[in-house]
């Protein structure tokens, strides 16, 4: 099914939450980062011992056991080069995990990806692949010289921020990722107002060919009694059919905020791609 250009998009502000990966422009430094364990108790483990057992440590993986190691007291230094994000945050996560290191400096090269709007196809499927992203969620991204803001809304029923973005991180290209996906707040009302919205546009003839159970073509973002719709409708009777849904759902107490926008054309916004349309 092919949908028309006619958006539902909000104007949002959206709040940073803590990075599971770093971030060097605030962090500090450029390519390379250096990372700490501070609960690793204080030993005198011989350095041969040590980058001998991070070496087992990165061999379950064939590509991290092409890395180097070295060690200079509890502090190891990993090069080399892996093919994505995941496998370079893996190699340090392992590395912090053995006894004796107290601090690990990576010096891990990534590839670089073909162009950000060819990355923007690829994050596009991660995210709709993670099997956990439904009508109710809402992700939108950035993309700057491989370097991917997440932005959106998420339901607080499982991890699904972290869970996309170690989906994303597995996308070859992907240089570092800044996580500002917000977790909504677990409220029985709102949780009402999803269910009441869910009956309400299955029910509906006009809808009844759209995939609302898996990548569904609008997303639906309930946030304290305020009803957000994004994504794309057939045309103008379904769009103000969805705004009757939301306006007239049983429970909903606070408003229909929607803004048309023509996001199919994915232009370049300050030199960061948008990836969020869905035109097909």
């Amino acid at each position: 099914m092919r949908f028309s250009r006619f958006a539902l998009v909000a104007t949002l502000s959206f709040f940073a939450l803590s990075f599971l990966t770093w971030d060097p422009a605030s962090a500090g430094f450029v390519s390379h980062a250096v990372f700490a364990n501070p609960q690793a108790p204080v030993t005198s483990t011989p350095e041969s011992a040590i980058v001998a057992a991070v070496k087992r440590a990165l061999s379950g993986q064939s590509d991290l056991r092409k890395l180097t190691v070295s060690a200079d007291g509890s502090q190891v230094t990993l090069t080399g080069r892996v093919p994505t994000l995941h496998l370079k945050m893996d190699a340090v996560k392992r590395t912090l995990k053995v006894a004796g290191v107290k601090t690990v400096a990576s010096q891990i090269e990534l590839p670089k990806g073909e162009s950000d709007p060819n990355l923007a196809v690829g994050i596009g499927r991660a995210v709709d692949g993670y099997p956990y992203y439904t009508v109710f969620d809402y992700i939108d991204a950035t993309i700057k010289n491989g370097v991917v803001t997440l932005i959106g809304f998420v339901t607080p029923d499982m991890k699904k921020s972290d869970d996309i973005e170690e989906s994303v991180s597995k996308v070859r290209g992907v240089q570092e990722i800044r996580n500002q996906i917000v977790t909504l707040p677990t409220q029985q009302g709102d949780d009402d107002i999803r269910s009441a919205l869910y009956y309400r546009i299955t029910d509906d003839t006009n809808f009844e060919n759209v995939p609302i159970d898996r990548r569904p073509p609008f997303h639906i973002v309930v946030d304290h009694g305020v009803v957000t719709m994004y994504g794309w409708v057939q045309g103008e009777v379904e769009y103000r059919e969805l705004e009757s849904i939301a306006r007239f759902t049983s429970g909903w107490a606070g408003s229909w905020r929607y803004r048309a926008s023509f996001l199919a054309t994915a232009a370049l916004s300050m030199g960061a791609y948008r990836f969020g349309s869905k035109d097909g």
